[in-house]
């Protein structure tokens, strides 16, 4: 129990590279291409919504399941970006492994597609040019 709750929007809103990123990417218009693995059975979980941010954050940083964890646990900007307040608990390495299976390849692949295309298209990510 704590005496105060830490209000995570006043202490990133504008001072974070990730404010312009989730005012202009909205990934919960993109949680439609992934509404199929929600389950009605058993508990809720996180949501569809924290799995594309937290795979949006994971290719921004290149950070593998348990980098992602301890950012997440530890960052917050991170806590922001998910929805999650500072004092909630957050997922362990096997929700992101577990998201991407449950999404499967051609599934990751569309969502991966479709956020590199927007992020692009927003200019918030460059195209990088492989030289042979």
């Amino acid at each position: 129990m704590t005496f105060y709750d830490i209000d995570l929007d006043k202490k990133i809103a504008g001072r974070h590279e990730l404010c312009k990123i989730k005012d202009v990417l909205d990934l919960s218009k993109m949680s439609y291409r992934v509404k199929h693995i929600e389950t009605k059975l058993g508990r809720s979980g996180y949501g569809t919504d924290v799995g594309l941010a937290c795979m949006f954050l994971q290719f921004y940083y290149d950070l593998s399941d348990r980098e992602m964890e301890k950012r997440l646990r530890f960052d917050m900007a991170f806590l922001w970006f998910c929805g999650f307040s500072a004092y909630e608990q957050t997922p362990d390495h096997s929700f992101f492994c577990r998201f991407r299976k449950a999404l499967g390849t051609k599934g990751t692949a569309k969502v991966f597609n479709a956020i590199v295309k927007k992020s692009k298209k927003l200019g918030i990510m460059r195209t990088m040019f492989i030289v042979r």
